[in-house]
Order: structure tokens, then C-alpha cells, then sequence
């Protein structure tokens, strides 16, 4: 009895010591592989804090290093006043307004590659992302109500919205990459919306297994398909009636400021690539008619990415961020709308 009490310590003890050193090169190897990477965890760095609205907003003032989505190294990362990226617009400054997610404010782009600092480098004007990693059509549109119609803080000059494919989904949803978020319904009353989930539930601290890059790296889809299950299942509205009816909300909003919304719809990678489920494809061909149906005017790159010489140069590995080349070509065609 004591010899086999003696093998099972010695078992335990060998499993726990095996574990911990497949931890540690995880963590070695894959600093960025955590599965809250688009809210607050950015390589380990907390970027983030809870907002009762939004679900999570910019920690005002935060730096430090940020690992590189399916990249190696770091870029350091600061955020200003407000939480976002990049300088505050100057008292009286009408900037060009970027609003959207993470492909907006530039993650993973060092300060001087993101699609605000080029924009402004190619047009000589002033440019602001309001954005944040992870935010669907709803938090863009709730942010940009806050802040320039509520709050008043600055005034655009032009509004472009970087809209990307998992916009579709999260819109849906009340809980996306692990953290909570508002959910948007329309209603016969003025002012023809409201926000569910709201105040949005602050996280619960992530489990052991969720904060281990591990875990992680074994069970890729573990929050994802959590997440999933959060999709409003009493809501028979399907993507793209969601994707129209927030639409509608933010062009409401940009016109009263006296602007008029543009759109950018990102080129998703494996669609340039051409292996995206044909489905996939038409959800995001029928999202830009929805915004040309709106009288939005909206720019699908696809042609420029696809045909480019070297595909690999735009993207980071084989993830879906841009990097500093892939950020130029979408910038230009950001350009083609301004011109126009």
C-alpha cells in the first residue's frame, strides 16, 4: 500500500512538473496566446477597464509593451487621456474620425503605422481613431454618440467607419472573447433603440485554465464557443438585419453632427486568399448592399488585396490584422473616398 502511495506522489509530483515547464514554454513561445487578447490583455498588459455601457473601454494612460498577433516581439503601446490611441484632436481641431475595432485603432501597429497615422501623413490633416479592440457596429456606434454627439469633445470633419466581418456576429451577441457587452434592439419609441445587458455585468476574474497559454494553445475555440451561446436566441434577427438596423443608428448619428458616414469594409484574409466558406463571402458582399442600398458610400478592397504581389506582406502571419503594408493599401483606398 505504501509503495503504490509512494508511485502515485511520485506520478502526481512528475504530471504537475511536466505541466508547469509546457506552461512556461508556452508562455515563451506564445506571449500573445491568451484568449481575452481583443479587450484587456494585450501580451499580458491590461489596456482596458470596465465600462457599464460599453462593456470595456480604454484605460486612460496605459503603456507598455504589446505582444505581435501571430508575430515575434513587442511594440510598445500608450494610450491617451481618453483611452485610445494616438494625440488628441487640439482645442477647435475638426480631425477625420476613424471609428471602428482593432483594424481602426492600428493593434498591433506601432505608433507610427496605423491607419491614422498614415491617413494623416497622406492628407496632411488632422486624424483620430475612435476605437477600440473588439468593439462590434453597437459599441462603435455608442462609443461615437458619447463622445461627439453627448459629450461633445470633438468635432469631425469626416467619419469613416473600418467595418470588418466579425462585426456581423458580435452585434448579436452579449458576450464576446470572454468579456460582456451591451446588446442593441430596435423599439416603436423614440429613440428607436435600447440597450440590453445594461448595466453591462462586470467579468468575473478569468479561470485558471483561461488565463493559461496552454490551455490555449490546446483548445483554441474554448471562449469562442462560449461566447456562441450568448447570441440572443429570443431575437430572430440574423446578422444582416442586425448589421442594417445599427447601421441606420450610426448614420443617424453621424448626420446630426453634419457629416455623412463613410465606410471601408476590411478585406477578411481568407477571403483574399480565397478559402472562406462561399457563405461567408456573400455575408459580406450583402453587408456592403446594405450600405450602398443606404446611400452609404462604402469601398470593398477585395481586387487590391487579392491581386496584390505579395499577399503575405499585408498581413500578420496568418492572422487577420494588417501590418504596416496591408494598413497603406487600406489607407489608400480611405483616400479614394476622401477625393471623392
Amino acid at each position: 500500500m505504501t509503495r503504490w502511495l509512494g508511485r502515485i506522489v511520485v506520478f502526481v509530483c512528475v504530471l504537475v512538473a511536466g505541466l508547469a515547464s509546457a506552461e512556461a514554454f508556452a508562455r515563451r513561445m506564445r506571449p500573445n496566446w491568451v484568449l481575452e487578447v481583443p479587450a484587456s490583455r494585450m501580451g499580458g498588459l491590461q489596456l482596458s477597464q470596465h465600462d457599464d455601457l460599453l462593456g470595456w473601454v480604454g484605460r486612460p494612460h496605459a503603456s507598455g509593451e504589446m505582444a505581435i498577433m501571430g508575430g515575434e516581439g513587442a511594440i510598445p503601446v500608450r494610450l491617451n487621456a481618453w483611452g485610445l490611441r494616438g494625440p488628441l484632436p487640439a482645442p477647435g481641431e475638426r480631425p477625420i474620425l476613424l471609428i471602428g475595432d482593432s483594424f481602426t485603432a492600428g493593434f498591433d501597429l506601432d505608433d507610427t503605422s496605423t491607419p491614422a497615422r498614415q491617413l494623416a501623413e497622406r492628407t496632411g490633416r488632422p486624424v483620430f481613431p475612435l476605437a477600440f479592440p473588439g468593439y462590434g457596429t453597437d459599441q462603435t456606434f455608442l462609443l461615437f454618440r458619447r463622445v461627439v454627439v453627448e459629450q461633445k469633445l470633438v468635432e469631425p470633419a469626416e467619419v469613416i467607419y473600418l467595418f470588418y466581418k466579425n462585426d456581423l456576429l458580435e452585434n448579436l451577441m452579449t458576450r464576446v472573447y470572454g468579456h460582456n457587452k451591451p446588446y442593441l434592439r430596435p423599439t416603436d419609441d423614440t429613440p428607436g433603440w435600447i440597450a440590453e445587458n445594461v448595466p453591462v455585468p462586470k467579468n468575473k476574474r478569468p479561470s485558471l485554465l483561461a488565463r493559461s497559454r496552454l490551455a490555449v494553445g490546446i483548445f483554441p475555440d474554448a471562449y469562442t464557443k462560449r461566447d456562441a451561446r450568448n447570441r440572443r436566441a429570443d431575437d430572430e434577427r440574423n446578422e444582416l438585419d442586425q448589421f442594417r438596423f445599427l447601421l441606420e443608428l450610426l448614420n443617424r448619428e453621424v448626420a446630426s453632427t453634419g457629416r455623412r458616414l463613410k465606410v471601408l469594409a476590411v478585406p477578411p484574409r481568407d477571403i483574399v486568399y480565397g478559402v472562406a466558406p462561399p457563405a461567408q463571402v456573400r455575408l459580406i458582399e450583402d453587408a456592403v448592399k446594405i450600405c450602398e442600398a443606404m446611400d452609404i458610400p462604402v469601398r470593398y478592397p477585395l481586387a487590391a488585396f487579392a491581386d496584390h504581389p505579395n499577399r503575405d506582406s499585408l498581413f500578420l502571419g496568418d492572422k487577420t490584422h494588417w501590418t504596416a503594408d496591408g494598413t497603406r493599401l487600406g489607407v489608400a483606398e480611405i483616400m479614394v473616398m476622401l477625393d471623392s
